[in-house]
């Protein structure tokens, strides 16, 4: 048989030091309690040695539970505060519609492509935001990707001015044959063709060597 010991004088529960048992005639022993915090409250045995009382205090457990919920929510609802938010926002809206929304204009040269959007930006966009304050967003500045055909994600973008981008973009994707690197529209103009033309083959993926050795197309001149 388990005895049970009366004297709890020194014995800790949770926050709680008991300092002395307390004559009263209420029902039960009850026990002077020092708090971590310093306050000074009285317990009955019952109460002290209830296991469903997951951290017994004076209070301050459940206030302190309180705090911190309330913090954790603040800063859910707050992070997205700071410089950029509202252009951040609008950037990464408008990489959700390119790559995952079939309607949009631009998604065939996107998703339809195969390019995806980093899945921690996408689960958290505040991740997203503290990426781009991290990597050093500012005003009139855009998401480029370093390889074109790469994912938006950490390792592929940068931030860089909008005439930079423009350089970068996929009508504008560089070319390598027979040596020579140059850009789509230096390609149109060195063959002689339509860019449009060009880039129609890019578009549809051709292979490098019939893009350049495939006989073009020529418009006929026009006869009275």
């Amino acid at each position: 048989m388990k005895l049970v010991r009366f004297n709890l004088v020194g014995d800790r529960f949770g926050r709680l030091t008991v300092i002395e048992k307390v004559a009263t005639d209420r029902p039960g022993r009850w026990w002077r309690c020092l708090c971590d915090c310093g306050n000074i409250v009285e317990r009955s045995t019952s109460k002290l040695r209830d296991s469903r009382i997951g951290d017994n205090s004076c209070g301050c457990a459940r206030r302190d539970s309180i705090r911190k919920a309330h913090e954790a929510a603040v800063k859910a609802t707050t992070k997205w505060r700071g410089p950029h938010k509202r252009q951040l926002k609008w950037m990464l809206g408008n990489m959700k519609k390119r790559c995952l929304n079939p309607r949009n204009s631009h998604y065939r040269y996107y998703g339809a492509r195969g390019i995806r959007i980093h899945q921690p930006w996408l689960d958290d966009s505040s991740c997203f935001y503290q990426w781009g304050i991290e990597s050093g967003y500012e005003r009139r500045l855009s998401i480029d990707r370093i390889d074109p055909n790469g994912n938006y994600e950490p390792d592929n973008c940068r931030f860089v001015p909008l005439a930079k981008q423009a350089a970068n973009t996929r009508r504008n994707r560089f070319l390598t044959w027979n040596g020579c690197r140059m850009h789509i529209s230096g390609w149109a103009k060195a063959l002689g063709v339509r860019q449009q033309a060009l880039q129609h083959r890019v578009d549809r993926h051709w292979p490098i060597t019939r893009i350049f050795t495939q006989a073009f197309r020529r418009r006929q001149p026009c006869t009275n």
